[in-house]
This record gives structure tokens, C-alpha cells and sequence, in this order.
């Protein structure tokens, strides 16, 4: 349950902004958003229906073995309202990405353990784990591909500790979140899906 209130409330960040980003997308892996559930099948026929399915809102899951940013997702997370694409979640796991090919020299393995170092030490952890320090390479090198990408983001922080790099932009809102994924979306179609949204939580919330 937790989990599915983290995907949805990633969904209603302060995405929407005046400009524009640099090569700022209108969709993902292929699809726009006017694409439909039909369209993503076309294209990905081992999708599967994901976990949510509410008011004209449903999610679909895609293993992937295509690269975007240069790097090799394992999976995507398709969201449709009105069977229109939405927006998509595309999840990396760390030892699929350490191919770090057309980055500068400051981000060779080496330095990518002394800067994941200093941050477990910024963030006072004594007992370094192994699966964080992952993350954290693999976010590392995420937000590089980004930037280089899409300009400078901006950062966001809600919750506890939790800091989200964004970019934000007329069409697309594009969120690197913490757990190795990032997060394209469709900003024109927030409005209503934070309307649907808010009473989606409002039910999770009575069936707790």
C-alpha cells in the first residue's frame, strides 16, 4: 500500500513550470502522449496490467532491453488516464548501468566510490551498505546523463529526507527520484489527475 501511494504522490509534484528545458520530451520509449493502451500493446506486447485501475486511470508494466540515456533500464511503468499515455516510470538497477561511456573523467569508478563515500559521511552513516552505495552511483550517473541532457535541474525536498532532482518544463515534467528510476510526465494533464487523485486517497485511506 505504501508503495502505491509513493508512485501516485510522485505523480502530483510541482512539475509544471513557465519555460521550457532543453530537448524536453513529449513522451517515452517510443509512445507520445496521445498514445494509447492499444498503441503501448503494439509496442510492447509482453506488457502487463499493473496494480491500479481507477477511474479511467490504469498502469501497465514492460520489461525492457532498449536504452534511453545511454544506459540499460530493466523495466518502465506505464500510466494511462482516459487510455491516453500519462506518463511513464523507468526503473534501473545499479549493475546494469555502470557502462559510463561518454562521461567525463570525473566520473570514473574511482571517484564514483570517493563521492559515494563522502556522502555516506555527510550523511553520518558508520555502517556503509552495499545496496545504498548502489543507489547512489547509479543516481549519480543518472543526474549526469540528465543534465547533460536537459540542462540544470532544480530540487525539490518533501517527506522526511527525501530530495527529488527535477526538471520542469511546458509538456514534460521529469523527476530523478531516489529509488533508481526516473519519472517522465505529461504537466498539461496534472490538473485532472490530482482532482482524481485526491479522492483515490481519500478511498485508500478509508479502506485502511
Amino acid at each position: 500500500m505504501k508503495k502505491i501511494l509513493l508512485t501516485l504522490l510522485i505523480s502530483i509534484l510541482p512539475y509544471q513550470s513557465i519555460q521550457a528545458f532543453p530537448n524536453e520530451p513529449s513522451g517515452a520509449l517510443g509512445l507520445t502522449y496521445e498514445s494509447s493502451i492499444d498503441d503501448l500493446i503494439k509496442l510492447f506486447p509482453n506488457a502487463k496490467r499493473g496494480e491500479i485501475q481507477s477511474d479511467g486511470y490504469d498502469q501497465y508494466i514492460v520489461d525492457l532491453n532498449k536504452k534511453i540515456y545511454n544506459l540499460q533500464p530493466t523495466s518502465a511503468l506505464f500510466h494511462f488516464m482516459d487510455e491516453k499515455l500519462y506518463g511513464v516510470d523507468i526503473k534501473f538497477e545499479p549493475e546494469k548501468v555502470y557502462d559510463i561511456s561518454g562521461l567525463d573523467s570525473y566520473y570514473s569508478p574511482e571517484n564514483l566510490d570517493a563521492i559515494v563515500y563522502l556522502m555516506n559521511l555527510a550523511g553520518k552513516t558508520n555502517d556503509i551498505d552495499k545496496d545504498r552505495n548502489s543507489l547512489l552511483k547509479l543516481n549519480i550517473l543518472l543526474e549526469k546523463r540528465l543534465t547533460d541532457l536537459h540542462g540544470e535541474p532544480e530540487f525539490y525536498e518533501y517527506g522526511d529526507d527525501m530530495v527529488l532532482t527535477l526538471w520542469r518544463g511546458h509538456v514534460s515534467g521529469i523527476a530523478l527520484l531516489e529509488l533508481g528510476s526516473v519519472q517522465i510526465i505529461n504537466t498539461s494533464k496534472l490538473l485532472e489527475f490530482n482532482r482524481r487523485f485526491s479522492e483515490m486517497a481519500k478511498k485508500i485511506k478509508e479502506g485502511l
